[in-house]
């Protein structure tokens, strides 16, 4: 766009202006108000030198809509923000209003310039950034048509407007308001009539919800509130008070306390002072209760005892807070609802504590015998169910229904837990994560037949094994495995898919003992399907594990297959007949492809990085035949392509190769191609 006015007058026809990435943006050109056709600017900068359009040139433009976000604002001056007239812009729906967040010591015009950029009342988004005002603007409250409402970073706030005036009003996000207190105040009743979604985060000293001792009338406040977040607000001790609510809820006339009777999620984080879930006490034989609440998020909650009656809960997140709520035990009260539970546990647990919780679990399990539908489940540092016996008997009667189970940084994890996972026979998912201490070993028993340890995770298809250090052994898996991801485990030194079963390994003392170090995957389907090629496996991701030296045997049916950051990889063999993308990077001792994975008739993609030794790669009659991106690069050994590969590189959609490949004539030709 050319900043003269010459240039401007000749653009008067422009209707639509994006500036997408507008942080990047230093000023907007000068004279502005000669695009007089504009009707969508989606973002102006306000500069402070000359040879810049000002705010007050956004007067000439009444056809702006959509959406608008004016950033720099300390750079303006009041009468530049009533010359902008963005009351006059009816078609406006988005408004954000943002000043860089900086300490100035003429703050005080920030007022003058916020109430100078009045909109029009029926506007339905405002936004407003790192504004140093220390109360709201007066047409604030006539913005009848808002429907969402955000102050965010306005430091020196002391006093909210009356946001329950504002009739449309359905989101509400408060953020970085340092000196705020409470959400309201008033000497009548009042409600929030639509509002849907409440988000209050670093509110250090919000601690009570109303400015007044008690709000008066029977009604909620909050009658159709779905989402509320709480975040950051090191005050606040509880909830606000509830009310009395009466409806037939599914077909029944009940009665309970709530303020928030139409909740479905609410998440609370990083509140050390939150203990209660409602302010004051309810009156005896009055339930509390959040009838509708679906999800519920409690992150750094220490002071937090108890868990609410909330019997359609089917998400349950627990992290840091008491022992009495990040429990089995206690998730348990929601046994007929929760679809998904997230536990986080204690590094610090003592033998004592583990012992009583223990106790706590086999006393649960009369609760968890109830039919589950728990599906999805993760464990964070959650040793106890997997360091004492009294907790397997709940993998059986609790967790049978799993389709979902992520396992992270449990140190009591070290041997391959085939007790546990006997018992998962619907189990599709299974992540394990930062467990220093597993070793991939199994502790076998002699009762225990092979058909028996074949017949494990019958229905895995995705395992992710990462950041487990200790892992020498990756053990047998289900054929019906489609994903394996395996990353930064150092100890591990080879995988070997083979349908056939070495035992030695078994045998205290024998050469497989003293082969420990070596990994052997061995992926049999069951009895009645006894050969490799059922395995269903389809693709294979290896990254940073530096004491890889082989991988071997990998089966048909695979896909994809990336291995990335494996220094010490020497041998890599399979027939790959079905591989369509092929990625390895950073392997500095892999020599060669050319024989040991077959002709890769069906690949697509090819990407070789940083493999300095390899030399050759396959060059069967049909390699290549469908490749359509290749990328070779860094990687010295090879000193020509094969000839089925060079054949190709005219019909590629994506080409990165290092000069060297295309060599002189194939510039030729291809410069001779052009010319035709």
């Amino acid at each position: 766009m050319s900043s003269s006015p010459e240039g401007m007058k000749y653009m008067t026809a422009l209707r639509h202006l994006y500036t997408h990435g507008c942080e990047k943006l230093k000023t907007m050109p000068a004279d502005l108000r000669h695009l007089t056709s504009l009707q969508t600017l989606t973002c102006f900068v306000a500069g402070a030198g000359s040879g810049c359009s000002k705010v007050g040139e956004l007067g000439w433009l009444d056809d702006l809509g959509g959406q608008l976000e004016l950033r720099q604002l300390e750079n303006v001056k009041e009468a530049d923000a009533k010359e902008a007239k963005l009351g006059n812009k009816k078609r406006l729906a988005r408004l954000t209003l943002r000043w860089t967040d900086v300490d100035k010591e003429a703050w005080n015009s920030d007022r003058e310039v916020l109430e100078g950029l009045k909109p029009h009342d029926g506007l339905k988004v405002l936004k407003i950034y790192s504004c140093s005002i220390d109360s709201c603007p007066t047409w604030m409250n006539k913005l009848q048509g808002i429907v969402e409402l955000e102050l965010s970073d306005c430091k020196r706030l002391e006093k909210l407007p009356a946001f329950w005036q504002l009739p449309a009003l359905q989101i509400l996000c408060l953020c970085g308001l340092e000196n705020i207190r409470y959400l309201c105040s008033s000497d009548t009743a009042f409600t929030f009539q639509k509002l849907k979604n409440l988000a209050i985060f670093k509110l250090p000293n919000f601690e009570i919800w109303w400015g007044t001792s008690e709000v008066r009338g029977e009604r909620p406040i909050f009658p159709l509130l779905e989402k509320l977040l709480i975040k950051e607000c090191k005050s606040l001790a509880a909830l606000p008070k509830a009310s009395v609510i009466k409806e037939t809820f599914e077909g029944v006339k009940i009665e309970y306390r709530s303020a928030f009777p139409a909740l479905k999620k609410m998440k609370l984080k990083d509140l050390e002072m939150f203990q209660r879930w409602e302010d004051g006490e309810g009156n005896p034989g009055e339930e509390l209760a959040f009838h509708r609440l679906e999800k519920l998020s409690i992150r750094s909650c220490p002071e937090l005892t108890t868990l609410p009656e909330a019997p359609k809960l089917s998400v349950l997140e627990v992290e840091g807070a008491s022992q009495q709520i990040s429990s089995l035990h206690a998730a348990s009260r929601y046994i007929t609802s929760l679809s998904s539970l997230e536990l986080y546990g204690d590094d610090t647990e003592t033998e004592s504590v583990a012992e009583q919780n223990s106790s706590e679990l086999v006393h649960g399990k009369e609760k968890w015998e109830h039919k589950s539908p728990l599906t999805d489940m993760t464990l964070w540092r959650y040793n106890i169910l997997f360091s004492h016996s009294s907790a397997l008997p709940l993998w059986s009667t609790c967790f049978a229904q799993l389709v979902e189970l992520g396992i992270w940084w449990c140190d009591a994890l070290v041997y391959w837990p085939e007790n546990v996972f006997r018992a998962l026979v619907s189990l599709r998912v299974l992540y394990i994560w930062g467990c220093s201490k597993l070793t991939g070993r199994t502790q076998e028993t002699s009762e225990q037949s092979a058909p028996e340890r074949s017949g494990l995770l019958p229905c895995l298809e995705f395992l992710s094994l990462k950041e487990c250090p200790s892992l020498v052994q990756v053990p047998k898996l289900p054929a019906s495995l489609k994903v394996l991801e395996i990353y930064n485990s150092h100890m591990l030194g080879s995988i070997i898919f083979s349908q056939q079963e070495d035992t030695s390994s078994l045998i205290p003392g024998s050469i497989g003992e003293a082969r420990a170090s070596t990994a052997v995957l061995k992926l049999t389907s069951s009895t009645s399907h006894p050969f490799l090629p059922c395995l269903e496996l389809l693709g294979v991701d290896i990254m940073c594990c530096s004491g890889l030296s082989d991988v071997a045997n990998l089966p048909p049916s695979i896909k994809i297959l990336s291995i990335r950051d494996c220094d010490n990889l020497r041998s890599l063999s399979g027939q790959l007949d079905a591989l369509q993308t092929l990625q390895i990077v950073e392997c500095s001792k892999l020599k060669s492809l050319e024989s040991c994975l077959g002709g890769l008739p069906s690949l697509e993609v090819l990407g070789l990085w940083n493999c300095r030794s390899l030399q050759s790669l396959p060059n069967g009659p049909q390699a290549y035949s469908y490749l359509r991106s290749l990328l070779i690069k860094s990687c010295p050994g090879i000193k020509l392509l094969p000839p089925s590969l060079q054949q190709r590189l005219d019909h590629l959609e994506e080409k990165i190769l290092d000069a060297r490949y295309e060599g002189w004539e194939y510039s030729i030709r291809r410069r001779l191609a052009c010319l035709k």
